[in-house]
């Protein structure tokens, strides 16, 4: 070795020293769980409109920020500007929620310093308020646009269009908005409050009011002052804590760059690990045209408008830590300005850490996970000439891992866990007789790829099994499984009690027209693909779609559901063999002479027909020398299923 080559390899061996002496080091506990996630939004009050470029911006979670969350302003009237623009958000599956600024019931209680009219709710037309809130979340519904949550109120602590007492806010929500809403499936959220000075007395009313406490399901404020602080008993109430407004309020100057966003990363930090926020939003989409406005935007300002470094650092915690996500313990503050969060998904593949780093230089950090194998990670950075992106996949399998964290940027690792124990396939509780009742969240166990498929490994409904596949609860009790995506399916372990045709009455709930399913025993199709048509824009309303199955064989066997098309929430299958199921309903059919549609048991369709009651019915079938069996007739007032002997 010559003297050159030699003194280049000892560079390169205190190099590799230095970086292993002077770096911090961070903890990972998968097994210490925070708060669950819900998502992290922004607003676009008094907008009207967004490009669909502006939307992938904010919303895709390949290409954009992914945000989860959206707000929207509930105008006086009881409207809003932004309908196309939530429309937008819901086909993105973002979650839409909306804030009324201020109201046509109110009254004038006195002026403030520079004389303007102060106003506060008119009680007396407090039922009118609410009535207005009701139509506009059912107007919303008819436009496609389920509203996931409504506000009591944008900051009532403040002396504008609609001020509250903390008192009188509770009253609102207790014996006015609530008790409204109360069937709608919509949560309300109170008090939203300007800063962390307001909160506690505006939070503490609607703890001491038992109707307040009772119909307000999230708990919310503003960031415009004080100091973020631990609310525990919200999360005790089995209600969510979530921020819903702030900007940059380091400088009044605009700053499109990573010294904006490096303080938003870190206030965002500050909610997330201090007060166990469950969401997070910032302030606005597009800024006001005034100066003034600042950093108050995602969007910058002038005429060549374009995304910030704000929104990038906001998609490096979004686009991974999705809705259904879990904060674990971590080492908040590993050395000198960088801040540190740590999340989890629902079947604990993986964990997600957001590192914020304000130093003017690369700062190593030693990871540790405890007993917990990684087998590989993916670093996404923002910094000042990245967004967002992809550093490529390391193969690690151990549980230490060191990185060095770019100059004043936000780093999101994806570190991907050892997977899941396969285990056998079976029932999830009893083996579910035929003829009898199918729930859909009674799958079998076994895991991914054994007793089901789900596209993605977040459980977007949180409820009643803790593993990925999509569980929401249905309002009046129950669950059904929902957010399905083409290509998913389920199975159960099932036994036909007689072999035969067996007709199934299923309990759905879909928000548009196009989704569907198909069934398979042992992996053989039992049915035609079952087309869905819309029950309601929020997948709230279920109703019933009935068919049957081809002639099925006795004993035990795999039952399959297959999402074909995507988007429809199943509740269950109700299994009858035979004709049972028709005695029940094919009276339902005669409402006079009319046309008829008839289709075979597949549900193929075969001809028309008129008659006024069943056994003209039964008499027009056999006229056709249609063969014996089971079919399904349909009229304008509903369907059922009769069978035919010849």
């Amino acid at each position: 070795m010559d003297q050159k080559t030699a003194k280049f390899s000892f560079f390169i061996s205190a190099a590799i020293l230095s970086s292993s002496l002077f770096a911090a080091t961070a903890t990972v506990d998968l097994g210490s769980d925070h708060q669950r996630i819900s998502g992290f939004g922004v607003s676009t009050a008094w907008a009207s409109s967004m490009s669909t470029t502006d939307a992938a911006l904010l919303w895709d979670t390949t290409s954009g920020a992914g945000l989860s969350l959206h707000r929207i302003r509930i105008g006086p009237d009881g409207t809003t500007s932004e309908t196309s623009i939530a429309k937008q958000a819901v086909s993105y599956g973002v979650k839409v929620w909306a804030s009324p600024w201020s109201s046509n019931y109110t009254v004038v209680y006195g002026t403030d310093a520079s004389g303007n009219s102060m106003k506060h709710l008119n009680f007396s037309q407090a039922q009118s308020w609410a009535n207005t809130i009701l139509s506009f979340v059912h107007t919303m519904k008819s436009a496609g646009v389920p509203i996931y949550a409504v506000s009591s109120q944008n900051e009532p602590d403040g002396t504008g269009d609609n001020h509250y007492s903390a008192d009188s806010l509770a009253l609102w929500i207790g014996y006015y908005l609530g008790p409204t809403l109360d069937t709608t499936g919509v949560k309300v959220m109170g008090p939203e409050t300007m800063n962390w000075y307001g909160f506690p007395s505006y939070k503490t009313s609607i703890f001491n009011n038992t109707n307040a406490k009772k119909y307000t399901s999230i708990i919310a404020t503003h960031e415009y002052g004080g100091s973020a602080a631990a609310y525990p008993e919200i999360a005790e109430a089995g209600k969510e804590f979530w921020e819903t407004e702030v900007y940059d309020l380091g400088s009044t100057v605009e700053d499109t760059g990573m010294t904006s966003a490096l303080r938003v990363a870190n206030v965002m930090h500050t909610a997330l690990t201090v007060s166990n926020v469950n969401a997070w939003h910032f302030w606005w989409v597009y800024p006001c045209s005034a100066a003034s406005c600042g950093n108050g935007a995602l969007w910058s300002q002038g005429s060549n408008s374009h995304a910030t470094k704000r929104l990038w650092i906001m998609g490096n915690y979004s686009r991974f830590i999705r809705p259904g996500f879990v904060r674990i313990d971590a080492t908040t503050n590993p050395t000198s300005n960088v801040t540190m969060t740590a999340y989890r998904d629902s079947l604990s593949k993986k964990i997600v850490v957001v590192a914020n780093n304000s130093n003017t230089s690369a700062t190593n950090i030693d990871f540790s996970f405890g007993n917990t194998t990684v087998t590989d990670v993916t670093p996404y950075i923002t910094d000042s000439t990245r967004n967002i992106a992809s550093q490529g996949s390391a193969t690690i399998g151990s549980n230490t891992y060191t990185y060095s964290l770019p100059a004043r940027s936000v780093t999101t690792l994806v570190f991907a866990l050892q997977t899941e124990t396969i285990v056998d396939q079976a029932p999830y509780a009893d083996t579910i007789p035929i003829p009898g009742t199918l729930e859909a969240e009674n799958y079998d166990v076994g895991g991914q790829g054994v007793s089901y498929s789900d596209n993605e490994t977040a459980n977007q409904g949180c409820a009643y099994r803790t593993n990925g596949v999509d569980i929401v609860s249905i309002t009046g009790g129950g669950y059904a499984v929902g957010y399905t995506v083409a290509g998913e399916w389920l199975e159960y372990t099932v036994n036909v009690a007689d072999p035969g045709i067996y007709s199934y009455t299923a309990r759905i709930a879909a928000g548009g027209d196009g989704s569907s399913f198909r069934l398979f025993l042992d992996d053989v199709a039992i049915s035609d693909t079952v087309k869905v048509s819309s029950t309601g824009s929020d997948w709230e309303t279920y109703a019933d779609l009935s068919g049957t199955t081809v002639s099925l064989s006795a004993g035990a066997h795999v039952l399959k559901i297959e999402i074909t098309g995507s988007y429809v929430n199943i509740d269950n299958f109700v299994f009858t063999k035979g004709t049972t199921l028709i005695s029940k309903s094919a009276s339902n059919l005669m409402r006079n002479s009319q046309t008829y549609k008839v289709y075979n048991a597949n549900g193929s369709y075969i001809g028309s027909f008129n008659a006024v009651d069943i056994p003209a019915l039964k008499t027009e079938i056999r006229k056709s020398n249609w063969k014996s069996g089971i079919y399904l007739v349909k009229n304008k007032n509903t369907s059922a299923f009769i069978g035919i002997e010849k």
